[in-house]
């Protein structure tokens, strides 16, 4: 079976470009958001996005700087590493055309 899951890549392998006020407010994990990562068995890390980049070296995708609770040094995660938070408030949109958020 072929997976469509994009291996992490190292940060010497990318070349990043910060993201936009607009690109930011479009994140699959806003900043501020609480993320889970290395999600094997019953063990993971928690952290906090603190900023995100654009990562342009093709595929081009957003890569995050997450900063993990436990007081360890910051970490580059693209966003195949990383999972909500049970901590981080969810927004849900009706519709495109409706401005109304919903917090969940």
């Amino acid at each position: 079976a072929v997976s469509n899951v994009v291996k992490p890549k190292k940060l010497s392998e990318m070349k990043l470009v910060s993201a936009t006020k607009e690109q930011e407010e479009s994140l699959e994990f806003p900043l501020g958001c609480h993320v889970l990562w290395k999600l094997h068995d019953e063990s993971f890390q928690r952290g906090v996005v603190s900023s995100a980049w654009l990562d342009m070296i093709p595929p081009i995708r957003f890569v995050y700087k997450v900063e993990p609770l436990n007081g360890e040094s910051k970490q580059i995660k693209s966003a195949c590493e990383l999972a909500f938070d049970t901590r981080c408030p969810v927004y849900i949109k009706s519709s495109p055309a409706d401005n109304n958020n919903h917090l969940v």
